[in-house]
């Protein structure tokens, strides 16, 4: 949602405290995907391709 609303946004200053705030949010599941696994809630093995998902889009928007 951060992503969504800082595209529209013109002025690049704006438009990098959404993408910055999407890293963060980013950072945030995966840690919290972990934190699943850890106790024995997900299953290791199904939280890889999220992982994968969040850490391909991250380095998407640390070009941005």
């Amino acid at each position: 949602l951060n992503i969504a609303r800082g595209v529209v946004l013109k002025k690049r200053k704006k438009r990098k405290k959404f993408i910055d705030s999407a890293k963060n949010n980013l950072v945030i599941i995966n840690a919290g995907m972990e934190a699943l696994a850890d106790v024995g809630m997900i299953d290791k093995e199904k939280i890889k391709p999220v992982e994968d998902s969040v850490t391909a889009l991250f380095l998407q928007l640390k070009k941005e």
